[in-house]
């Protein structure tokens, strides 16, 4: 295995042990959030790194459950967002695979993407089945969510789309 790969980190799971016990645990997951995202600096590429603070009308913390719960039904109203347990467990590995990612790692996709008409960075791990999400900014980038790919269609549609992305980017050359 390549030295420079992510999966030599020690990717650890946030495991919640005891579901009657979810509110402790999604305090205590919270905590490692704020600690892990919002106390520290964290950058790709020369930018920092941010986290959703909106819509400010809805919960401080936004950008939390955007890394922790899913909206099922994807109707883009934060209120439907459900608690995803695979999320909890992996809340620290956004931070530790943005900060040592390498461009030679075998295992790791990067490209861009337009989602509602803004530029994103995906960073896919296909070992791990794990995504990142960075939206660009003018002079940061928004870790918009991460999540673990559950589907081998949902892989096969990113994998595919990477590959375009790399197609087009070489035919600009």
């Amino acid at each position: 295995m390549n030295t420079d790969c992510v999966l030599n980190l020690d990717l650890k799971l946030n495991i919640c042990s005891n579901l009657a016990e979810f509110k402790l645990y999604e305090d205590n997951s919270y905590n490692l959030f704020m600690q892990l995202y919002e106390n520290l600096s964290l950058f790709f590429e020369n930018k920092p790194v941010k986290m959703k603070h909106y819509p400010p009308d809805y919960t401080p913390r936004s950008g939390f459950y955007h890394l922790t719960c899913e909206n099922y039904d994807h109707t883009g109203n934060e209120e439907d967002r459900v608690p995803n347990l695979k999320r909890y467990e992996r809340i620290q590995w956004p931070k530790a695979i943005i900060e040592n990612i390498q461009k030679d790692c075998p295992h790791l996709r990067v490209w861009k993407n337009k989602r509602h008409g803004k530029t994103n960075i995906l960073i896919l791990c296909v070992e791990l089945k794990y995504v990142i999400v960075l939206s660009e900014r003018t002079n940061y980038l928004l870790l918009t969510t991460a999540y673990p790919i559950e589907y081998e269609h949902t892989m096969r549609k990113m994998l595919k789309e990477y590959e375009l992305y790399k197609k087009q980017e070489s035919s600009l050359i």
